[in-house]
């Protein structure tokens, strides 16, 4: 789907701090673990019902926790060359929003899409 909005890629390493005996002038920072955030799509247009149905399968638990890759690409202002690229890995739907619906207004297919992922990867373009 085409989507005019996509915040929360992010990726966030919490440091181990290791405090050594002698060591007077601080301590040690190592590498911990990372956590990621979750991307909210907003205002998508798509033809296909293929998020809402992944949805569906997860929640109710028909096929419990089938996981997906997803690519986010960021699109030029003429929307015909992708500027950047990202790639979640092991990505599971967590909400879906159908817009207001309103026979007088020309509103968009998804208002929003919520997903959670396992790894974050940024390829380059």
């Amino acid at each position: 789907g085409l989507f005019s909005e996509a915040t929360g890629i992010e990726a966030t390493m919490t440091p181990r701090t290791i405090r050594e005996g002698g060591r007077n002038t601080g301590a040690l920072q190592r590498v911990g673990p990372v956590a990621f955030g979750s991307v909210t799509l907003k205002r998508g247009m798509t033809r296909s019902s293929d998020l809402w149905r992944w949805l569906d399968l997860v929640a109710g638990r028909e096929n419990f926790g089938i996981r997906l890759q997803g690519q986010i690409d960021v699109m030029d202002g003429a929307e015909s060359n992708v500027v950047a690229s990202w790639k979640l890995l092991n990505v599971l739907p967590i909400k879906f929003k159908a817009p207001d619906l309103s026979a007088t207004s020309s509103q968009v297919a998804v208002e929003e899409v919520q997903l959670v992922f396992e790894d974050l990867s940024r390829d380059p373009t």
